[in-house]
């Protein structure tokens, strides 16, 4: 498994309800954007929901219809390999029997490869004499204070202490609204709600403030009324993190677990109004929740939550006329418990999160123990103490590393090439959309349109103007600074610079995805794909290669992102990025039957016995690979001497991988289907695969012209 990132570790449980959906191609499960609150249906797997006891008996050789050929152990010299039985397999047997994992290295492959390489340029980036440039000097200097931990463990448990004392001291319900809506001088206060400013989702012109549901420790509102065991392990992995730290800060033990049940029950008494995993998952959830009130709709609604004063005063947001709202129920439920008598289960829900929030922050030993907690449910990954140090600063000044990576290891060279095959692929698009002969002319006219809007950013951005960190300075180490405070001061300069924003027009140009970040993705809101620069490289791009591996690898991501504008989520929004409805009815009722095709056919397919796949989950994803090759084939048609065996040869290199049987728990909650899958039945779609290698009926990879997948 590749290191995570630390902005998925700082957010593998404090998931936030999406505004903005985002649909990406190669992150591995639990990927989260370090820049903005992106996190999406796509993410929606990174959590504790994640967290499944590990089946010790488990036969991983038991798949059909097809071995999963990526987990350590279940290929052998003696397992068979032929094209018409299992192509991924084929292409790569001998590099899996060649690979040999580590504890330090439990997934080994192309993807990974790439990975670990970018790893490593970062960390190469903190050598040698310090930056002297105002923003790399700030990431330089943070790197710094979070790797002084003779000065980390002096502060212990300090900060965490004050906002507990803090809590504690509220002794009614009054103060407890005083404590919401005080102004904010650092990082803001974690409350019964959240509320922020995003991009409206309908008006991709405008920021809107929106209010939604709290924070909960099981992720899951599922879990409070159908208990799950990887909800009560992941639960329990969590308290005892809570528990350590609160004893930390004075608190008996006895006293320590108290909270966290009180936690518990209030999240149990709201989680009824909350929307579960199941429901998010449905593609129509996200424009379910597009609702908005006044002002003094809000207000009412409301009731004695001091919502818009928390935003007004505590935040520093000016009032507006409309507000994004869609949990009014959420709301009607908070204000009978928002009481004196409650007031003691408040109190503990706010430490107990708080506490949990606040350990990446704090010494050693509870960096430790939330870095345990996190390798529990994603697996160990061997993360040295300089990697997460590193990463913490990575995530806290991205933009400042994503100008160093840029100028140290990315060149213009590669952004204008990659740029050309953009281009071309994007107007190979249009006979995709023409092609289509179950739409009709006012759909076609609308999918049109919007390709034609998208957006392309490639590699990294063409100016740094708008993405540094101008007016933000921290005390350094060599200047008596400290870690905590210098991430204080980094929130609320961020929640300042949020503020500034919100009253200014959106910059829907400028981009929300990092040039280091091994992925691509595409942002709906935006109209907008991201070829990131990190992802362009090793085996996934170079500038020698073949246009065989050119369009296998990297032309198959750029179709792939594309793709994604018109998947049964990113359709909902239209060519400026709002979500509304472009399609006629009749049309998108035959786009969610086929669709609905698709969604069946990968729940036919068991990576083990016993171990089904959800088809919903993948939608998205598997829509993006499919229509993806679709476009590349038809790009490749055109090309004398094209060799296909080549072509679909570097495909399946690109998503070979091999890993240790602890790491399928994350792969089989991802939005992206298992990689052999994305091999063996993206290629079983098309004509060209079976000329190619004789496949006729009676193989494993034939499927019947009719049983044959096509979206688009």
């Amino acid at each position: 498994m590749k290191k995570k990132t630390i902005a998925a570790l700082l957010t593998f449980v404090m998931l936030t309800i999406p505004a903005v959906s985002v649909f990406s191609y190669g992150a591995d499960p639990g990927y989260a954007n370090p820049d903005e609150e992106l996190l999406t249906e796509t993410g929606e797997g990174t959590g504790l929901d994640a967290f499944l006891p590990e089946e010790a008996d488990t036969d991983y050789s038991t798949g059909t219809p097809w071995l999963c050929s990526m987990i350590d152990g279940t290929v052998t010299a003696d397992t068979p390999a032929d094209p018409g039985d299992d192509f991924y397999l084929y292409v790569n047997k001998d590099k899996l029997l060649s690979i040999e994992l580590t504890d330090e290295r439990p997934e080994i492959g192309t993807y990974a490869d790439v990975d670990d390489k970018v790893t490593a340029d970062l960390e190469s980036m903190f050598t040698g004499e310090p930056p002297q440039s105002h923003d790399a000097r700030l990431v330089y200097d943070l790197y710094q204070l979070a790797s002084d931990w003779e000065t980390r463990d002096a502060l212990g448990t300090a900060p965490l202490k004050k906002l507990t004392d803090e809590i504690e001291a509220i002794s009614s319900i009054d103060e407890l609204s005083d404590y919401f809506t005080e102004p904010v001088n650092s990082e803001p206060r974690i409350k019964l709600w959240r509320s922020s400013s995003t991009i409206d989702p309908t008006h991709s012109d405008r920021y809107i403030l929106t209010v939604n549901y709290c924070l909960l420790l099981r992720n899951n509102s599922d879990e409070y009324s159908d208990p799950t065991p990887s909800g009560e392990a992941a639960a329990d992995s969590v308290g005892e993190l809570v528990k350590y730290l609160l004893v930390r800060t004075g608190y008996s033990e006895e006293e320590a677990l108290q909270k966290i049940e009180n936690c518990l029950k209030l999240e149990g008494m709201l989680a009824s109004e909350i929307p579960g995993r199941k429901e998010r998952e449905d593609p129509d959830f996200s424009a379910s929740q597009n609702q908005y009130v006044t002002r003094d709709e809000l207000d009412k609604i409301a009731g004695a939550i001091p919502v818009l004063e928390e935003l007004e005063t505590a935040q520093g947001f000016p009032a507006q006329e409309q507000y994004l709202f869609s949990c009014p129920n959420y709301f009607e439920k908070l204000n009978e418990l928002y009481t004196e008598e409650n007031l003691p289960l408040i109190r503990d829900y706010l430490i107990v999160h708080n506490a949990f929030s606040e350990a990446p922050q704090l010494d050693y030993e509870s960096v430790y123990r939330y870095r345990h907690l996190y390798d529990a449910i994603y697996g160990d990954t061997k993360e040295t103490d300089d990697e997460y140090t590193l990463s913490i600063a990575s995530a806290q000044l991205n933009w400042a590393v994503a100008r160093l990576y840029t100028e140290r290891y990315l060149n213009q060279e590669d952004k204008e090439r990659i740029s050309g095959l953009v281009d071309e692929i994007t107007e190979a698009y249009h006979d995709v959309l023409n092609q289509a002969d179950w739409i009709s002319d006012e759909t076609r006219e609308k999918a049109l349109e919007k390709l034609d809007a998208i957006d392309r950013r490639i590699l990294f951005p063409d100016s740094w103007e708008e993405y540094g960190y101008d007016g933000l300075e921290f005390k350094s180490a060599e200047e008596g600074g400290n870690f905590y405070d210098a991430y204080m001061q980094i929130q609320k300069y961020k929640l300042e610079q949020d503020v500034e924003a919100f009253a200014g027009p959106v910059n829907n140009k400028k981009w929300s995805a990092l040039p280091q970040e091994v992925n691509c993705f595409y942002q709906p809101v935006e109209n907008a794909i991201y070829i990131m620069g990190a992802f362009a490289q090793g085996g996934m791009y170079n500038s020698e290669m073949s246009d065989e591996e050119l369009y296998a690898k990297l032309g198959m991501v750029i179709g792939h992102e594309i793709s994604h504008a018109f998947d049964i989520r990113g359709s909902q929004y239209d060519r400026d990025g709002n979500q509304i409805d472009w399609w006629t009815a009749e049309d998108k009722k035959e786009f969610r039957r086929r669709n609905d095709k698709m969604i069946a056919y990968y729940e036919t397919i068991h990576p083990w016995e016993g171990q089904d796949l959800d088809g919903l989950r993948l939608a998205g994803e598997a829509c993006a690979d499919l229509t993806g090759m679709q476009c590349i084939l038809g790009i490749v048609a055109e090309k004398p001497g094209f060799d296909y065996d080549a072509f679909f040869r570097a495909y399946a290199d690109m998503w070979c991988t091999k890993l240790k049987p602890e790491f399928m728990t994350l792969y089989l909650e991802d939005v992206h289907p298992l990689k052999y899958l994305r091999i063996n039945v993206v290629v079983q779609q098309f004509e060209e695969f079976y000329e190619t290698y004789g496949i006729r009926e009676g193989d494993n990879m034939y499927l019947a012209p009719e049983d044959r997948i096509r979206i688009w």
